[in-house]
């Protein structure tokens, strides 16, 4: 089978990015970028932060590794599941390229049982947030050699409330009312809620996307925590959050992801 067919046939298993233009390869050295994942919501978060790079060129997204080996593309960084990393892909990829670099997703609970020292990519922890990205680009830019190297999620936020700075854990929060120039916080670690001076739309830019969803023009709130959705009204404790009409394709659709 020549190179064509081998294409072909695998072609429906690829996403091709748009082109990049000369133009805009010249502003600053493109990064060439392939991901290989089944996971529609990691690879849409994924493309999301680093269309924020400018100099970051996503070229294919593979739903196997099976597709990724058929290709003919060099790329500087590979993203792949964890789940789907095999032998055969570590041992392209050394083939291919000494200065290629992969990077391992998934959560940090998959390596709790391995030496993580001895693990032969990076690691990006999931769900990650897109400040993360810009240090492990940069990284992998200068880095000659692959080593282990880890970046946790941010797991708090510090917010100001009655002259004091509190310390809010993401996993303590249930969900976020907004009014007007305030947000009130509430907490399943506190039985009064913390209320600081920043409208929602400002305090949602500093929330994982992954971990919250914005329900309503006054609500967010924190997906683990949902207890119930019924009739556009979800169900957090002992507290009842509307389904606003404009947010209710984004609740289907995270219903639809995790059933």
């Amino acid at each position: 089978m020549n190179i064509t067919a081998v294409q072909n046939s695998v072609n429906h298993k690829v996403t091709r990015a748009k082109p990049v233009s000369l133009t805009d390869a010249y502003k600053e050295e493109l990064i060439h970028v392939e991901i290989v994942s089944t996971d529609a919501g990691n690879i849409k978060m994924l493309q999301a932060y680093l269309s924020k790079l400018g100099h970051i060129a996503v070229l294919n997204i593979h739903k196997s590794v099976k597709s990724f080996l058929c290709t003919l593309t060099e790329c500087a960084v590979l993203f792949v599941d964890v789940n789907m990393m095999n032998e055969d892909l570590l041992n392209e990829t050394k083939l291919r390229s000494p200065k290629l670099k992969i990077i391992g997703m998934s959560s940090r609970q998959r390596f709790e049982k391995n030496n993580q020292d001895e693990l032969p990519f990076y690691f990006l922890r999931l769900p990650a947030i897109s400040e993360e990205l810009i240090p492990i680009i940069n990284l992998l830019k200068i880095c000659s050699s692959v080593l282990p190297v880890f970046y946790e999620t941010k797991k708090y936020l510090l917010v100001k409330s009655e002259y004091k700075i509190i310390k809010i854990n993401f996993d303590d929060i249930l969900f976020i009312a907004g009014m007007k120039d305030y947000v009130r916080i509430h907490l399943k670690t506190r039985s009064m809620t913390v209320t600081t001076l920043q409208n929602l739309k400002d305090f949602e830019k500093k929330l994982p996307p992954i971990e919250f969803i914005r329900v309503h023009k006054s609500y967010i709130v924190a997906a683990q925590h949902i207890d119930c959705i019924a009739k556009n009204v979800i169900t957090i404790a002992n507290h009842s959050i509307p389904v606003g009409e404009a947010f209710r394709g984004k609740m289907h659709k995270f219903i639809s992801e995790n059933s």
